[in-house]
């Protein structure tokens, strides 16, 4: 049962109009879900290199953590990523205001106030 009361009142009364960081970019075409490439692999190495690959064309350190247990069998690794961001409200200056400029999103960083107020994972 959910008992967040912040994401309970987020759920019942959010609509589009007053939540624009879940619309689409206006001056962006939309891009179908078949136009992505597919991703899938059944090798765990092979994930993280790709992970990895992708993290590092960014600039980014990627640190991985072998913790699987012999006695389970199964593959467990860590990852951190120094300088991402959790889902999580995280607002101190960083790549939250930084990527969407450089991406050319936006010509200038966002204020602290005009970022999405509502920490709920949908």
């Amino acid at each position: 049962m959910i008992d967040d009361p912040l994401a309970l009142r987020w759920w019942k009364t959010a609509r589009l109009a007053d939540c624009s960081w879940l619309a689409p970019a206006a001056d962006q075409p939309l891009r179908k879900a078949s136009r992505f490439p597919v991703v899938e692999s059944s090798d765990t190495l092979e994930d993280v290199e790709y992970c990895r690959a992708l993290v590092e064309a960014r600039g980014m350190e990627f640190l991985v953590l072998d913790q699987t247990r012999p006695d389970i069998g199964m593959p467990v690794v860590r990852v951190i990523v120094p300088g991402m961001r959790h889902f999580w409200a995280r607002f101190a200056p960083g790549r939250l205001y930084d990527v969407p400029v450089s991406m050319g999103r936006r010509r200038r960083p966002l204020a602290e106030a005009d970022l999405n107020p509502t920490p709920v994972i949908a």
